[in-house]
């Protein structure tokens, strides 16, 4: 936790010497390793010492932040927010072999690579050699957004039936709200003003669905009664089409009577650079590389959601100099320009590819 807190520096071993250094000071009690008063001292400078903790903890609940743990689910209770649970990923599993073959729902196949076990939803019947139906997994989270062609064995086999497979990739599974995600949405709650539809009230109502994580909100962004809203998930990457599907009905379900709304994921842009720098002595050039491509990515990072921005080319380039090891450059393309870089609001940015030469040379 961020917070300077009086009893971070508290130790019993702190607490038990201030306490024997006023009793020696004030009575000819003996206080002496082994003495009476030492023994009784040291019980009571532990009990002060776990006061102290739990009073430490106080400033968890007062002032929560990301760190808070169980605080932060206590602070969003009392703001009628609640910890968004893991949502389950479905699939479309194909089954092959003799016609009018029958496989009763429920039944567990699974991805044998993972191990993720999936249970059909419905009864199905073999006909013109195959039969395809729907598949719930057996647990939430993003794991379970299996590829295609993973899920290839049935648990227990059915007379008949000659194998399994998943033709597309299992999709909608997210993973439970996680602590930073859960006080990000509280500290947004907290700090908008959602009232009447407003484009807060939006934003608000997008962040209640599971899997999304960022929003921003763009009225009459097509004329009068529109309403976009951007989404993305943790680290802002593109949410899966069933968390697109479940955002725009919920905020269909929300929205203002009569107002025309649109949600979109953002799209992920990579942007690739190019630079040649003057190295110093016991320094390597990928390591250089590395470091830059962080710092960059950090950059990026700190670019306002869902909206329309330009990082200016001198942004880079100190992320450049700033690197260790490198005493100068003698050039850096950013997507093979030299000029700022422009991201529409429905765009998140990370790094490509990242060249970095010494003189010609390249890592």
């Amino acid at each position: 936790m961020d917070l300077t807190s009086p009893y971070d520096n508290i130790t019993p071993e702190s607490i038990k010497s201030e306490i024997l250094t006023d009793i020696r000071q004030h009575s000819g009690v003996d206080v002496q390793e082994g003495a009476f008063a030492n023994v009784v001292v040291s019980g009571v400078a532990y009990k002060q010492f776990v006061g102290y903790q739990q009073m430490r903890q106080m400033l968890f609940a007062a002032f929560p932040d990301a760190t808070a743990g169980e605080f932060i689910d206590k602070a969003a209770a009392a703001v009628g927010l609640e910890r968004k649970e893991a949502a389950v990923a479905t699939a479309q599993v194909t089954f092959t072999g003799e016609e009018g073959t029958t496989i009763p729902a429920q039944t567990v196949v699974y991805a044998s690579v993972s191990g993720l076990c999936f249970r059909t939803d419905a009864d199905t019947t073999v006909a013109n050699g195959s039969a395809t139906v729907s598949a719930q997994a057996a647990e939430g989270g993003t794991e379970y957004n299996v590829a295609a062609g993973e899920i290839d064995t049935m648990y227990v086999n059915v007379a008949g039936v000659d194998g399994v497979t998943n033709l597309q990739a299992a999709s909608g599974g997210t993973d439970p709200e996680s602590d930073e995600a859960l006080w990000q949405r509280y500290h947004t709650q907290m700090t908008l003003r959602p009232t009447s539809g407003n484009p807060d009230q939006y934003i608000i109502w997008a962040l209640e669905v599971p899997g999304v994580a960022w929003a921003q909100c763009i009225p009459v962004w097509n004329g009068a009664g529109t309403v976009k809203v951007i989404i993305a998930g943790e680290g802002r990457e593109p949410v899966e089409p069933d968390v697109l599907q479940d955002c725009m009905d919920h905020l269909t379900e929300q929205r203002v009577i009569g107002a025309e709304v649109t949600v979109v994921s953002v799209i992920t842009r990579t942007i690739d650079l190019s630079a040649d720098v003057e190295l110093d002595e016991g320094y390597t050039l990928e390591a250089v590389r590395a470091q830059f491509v962080q710092l960059v990515n950090e950059l990026l990072e700190r670019v306002p959601f869902g909206q329309a921005v330009t990082v200016p080319y001198s942004k880079i380039l100190s992320c450049l100099l700033r690197c260790d090891g490198v005493n100068d450059y003698s050039a850096l393309l950013v997507d093979g320009e030299t000029d700022a870089i422009t991201i529409t609001a429905e765009q998140t940015c990370i790094v490509g590819t990242a060249t970095v030469t010494s003189g010609g040379g390249g890592a």
